[in-house]
């Protein structure tokens, strides 16, 4: 973002959240959410759908993730311990205020979900031709 309000740069890729005091401040303009619906919290952003009629969709996660092979009650009690905190109040009205969308995923799932986001993206780089 700094970049970009430098001149350093024309766009920049972000989540409208995180881009939330420069765009308040009309130093920069989201164009478009790539996600099928507007965002609550920035109802004026359209979604590239919208825009040019692209729906490719796109978001980003957050995830905690330990070393390979650990030991399978660490594992169960990190996870209940996340998942309490993803649930709690706090986190949930913290990330609600900031405009994040929220989406609980066990060990398993985040797993999935990393490995078919590695695929998704390496088809990209690989149809804009920086794959070698």
């Amino acid at each position: 973002m700094t970049e970009l309000v430098s001149g350093g740069i024309d766009i920049v890729p972000s989540s409208v959240p995180e881009a939330r005091s420069m765009i308040e401040a009309g130093r920069v303009k989201s164009f478009a959410v790539m996600s099928p619906e507007r965002i609550p919290s920035f109802p004026d952003v359209p979604t590239t759908n919208e825009v040019i009629g692209s729906s490719y969709q796109v978001g980003e996660w957050r995830g905690i993730a330990g070393p390979k092979g650990m030991d399978p009650e660490v594992v169960a009690t990190l996870e209940s311990a996340l998942e309490a905190a993803y649930n709690s109040d706090t986190y949930q009205g913290f990330m609600n205020q900031q405009g994040f969308g929220t989406e609980w995923r066990n060990a398993e799932e985040f797993g999935q979900l990393m490995q078919d986001m590695d695929g998704v993206f390496g088809e990209i780089v690989e149809q804009v031709g920086l794959a070698n």
